[in-house]
């Protein structure tokens, strides 16, 4: 026993004085991994796993938006042909802020489509010898919302727009005239479904002038479906 006790010292000498002639960095490598396979030999490091992508935006945080779409007008008084009812289009950017109660500014360019006739002088949006008048708008509406859900819902908004014409092709005036206005309001009230991205709106516009400038008559109601996609 006593021999077998010497040689498994005179063995074990070299490693220790070995090891001890290590510089200091090694040998602190070397008690770390001694250290990890003392707690458990199986275990392996595990790297922190990286981020997924972007983290989703809040539902409930401002964002950008596009969209476009028609429009249905008329006028008031009604307009002599009814079964010519025109029909254009718009498209638009907007930005809106807030949450479940938000507001929203945009910028619109406008083709819409009415119809004039000449009484003496002054155009009327009613008679029998009405003309189609298409028009250029640039359009800036803001509205004050009500949001419903989160991913999948519907909103309510209601709002104003000031318009701004940038060209006709109403013959009897040139745009800068008397007779047609080169800037209207409306009130707007509407409101639409949102999944996801995507919105889809139905807005109504109703004139609060005529868009004469010597005439009562002629203010526009407009009817707007819009389809937009959030940024």
């Amino acid at each position: 026993m006593n021999y077998f006790c010497l040689l498994l010292g005179l063995l074990s000498t070299p490693l220790f004085a070995s090891s001890a002639d290590l510089p200091q960095s090694q040998r602190s490598q070397l008690l770390l991994v001694e250290n990890r396979r003392s707690v458990d030999p199986n275990k392996q490091l595990i790297r922190p796993e990286r981020a997924a992508g972007k983290p989703p935006r809040p539902w409930n945080t401002g964002y950008f938006g596009l969209y476009g779409g028609l429009n249905f007008s008329g006028t008031s008084p009604t307009i002599s042909k009814p079964a010519d009812k025109p029909v254009d289009w718009q498209a638009g950017a907007y930005g809106r802020t807030g949450g479940a109660f938000f507001w929203q500014l945009g910028v619109e360019f406008r083709r819409l489509t009415t119809y004039y006739s000449l009484t003496g002088s002054s155009p009327s949006a009613g008679g029998a010898n009405a003309e189609m008048d298409r028009q250029n708008l640039l359009v800036f509406p803001t509205y004050l919302g009500l949001r419903f859900g989160t991913r999948v819902g519907f909103h309510l908004q209601a709002g104003a727009e000031v318009t701004t014409l940038l060209s006709t092709d109403y013959i009897p005036n040139a745009v800068g005239s008397n007779n047609l206005r080169r800037s209207n309001t409306y009130a707007l009230g509407g409101g639409g479904i949102h999944a996801g991205p995507v919105t889809l709106d139905i807005i109504y516009h109703h004139g609060l002038q005529s868009i004469y400038s010597d005439s009562p008559d002629g203010s526009l109601q407009l009817l707007t479906l819009n389809l937009g996609f959030r940024l």
